[in-house]
């Protein structure tokens, strides 16, 4: 029994990570540029942490999260961030995935990254918000699974970046 309710304690961290994840994100225009790159890179490892330690509960299969974000939704997300980040929103990464079809880096944009997990991370917020954590497994469950599969790779190249903005500057300080 402790240990059920310690997986549900900890369970619950990671909706309340995930909440002041999603939070940021919608915010993100009434930041200032250093103070969502410091959110993000204090809130992003602690994510990476939340859904890479915890054990994923084994479930029947069938259990799908709705979708809460559409595509306007996410648009806005994106726009948001890219306004905030301006020049500095766009990064060049050799380890994406359109890497292998070319020897040069590819430029990848911050905020379609973070919209990106942004899009999932409030499918789960929402999928427990909405049943009182009734789905609370269910729905991280099928987070962990789109986080390992999808997800995991994108915030730690993100995480470099806005690693360099917060310790060394930005483009429009030179």
């Amino acid at each position: 029994m402790t240990g059920e309710t310690d997986n549900t304690s900890r369970l619950m961290q990671v909706v309340v990570l995930a909440t002041k994840f999603c939070s940021t994100v919608e915010n993100a225009a009434q930041f200032e540029k250093e103070e969502f790159v410091r959110d993000m890179t204090e809130i992003l490892p602690e994510l990476y942490l939340g859904f890479a330690t915890l054990e994923v509960p084994q479930l029947e299969e069938g259990f799908y999260t709705s979708d809460y974000v559409d595509e306007d939704y996410y648009e806005s997300m994106r726009r948001g961030m890219e306004g905030v980040l301006g020049p500095d929103d766009m990064y060049l990464d050799a380890s994406a995935d359109d890497m292998k079809y070319s020897d040069t880096p590819i430029a990848v944009s911050i905020s379609e990254s973070l919209a990106d997990i942004f899009q999932d991370l409030y499918n789960f917020v929402w999928a427990v918000r909405e049943t009182d954590g009734a789905v609370l497994n269910e729905a991280y469950t099928n987070c962990a699974e789109n986080f390992r599969g999808v997800w995991a790779e994108k915030l730690v190249s993100v995480m470099c970046p806005l690693t360099r903005l917060r310790f060394h500057g930005f483009q429009d300080n030179y």
